[in-house]
């Protein structure tokens, strides 16, 4: 019988994968992202932006942003 392994949860999500969870295109994030209102904070990691995935989680159970985007 084959073992069944859970991948691990990585750390980090991308633009694409923040949009699917919010419901929003990847446009959107990435014009709110630039224009320095979207509510949940960023990192550029090798020029790509990054959202931690806990922040995403806490945003989505209506846990406030923490202060200052860390961008």
């Amino acid at each position: 019988m084959a073992r069944q392994v859970t991948p691990p949860t990585k750390p980090f999500m991308g633009v694409s994968e923040v949009a699917i969870v919010l419901c929003i295109s990847k446009a959107t994030v990435h014009r709110s992202v630039k224009k320095g209102d979207f509510p949940i904070r960023h990192f550029v990691i090798n020029g790509a932006i990054r959202f931690m995935r806990r922040d995403v989680q806490a945003f989505l159970y209506g846990n406030p942003p923490e202060s200052g985007q860390a961008s």
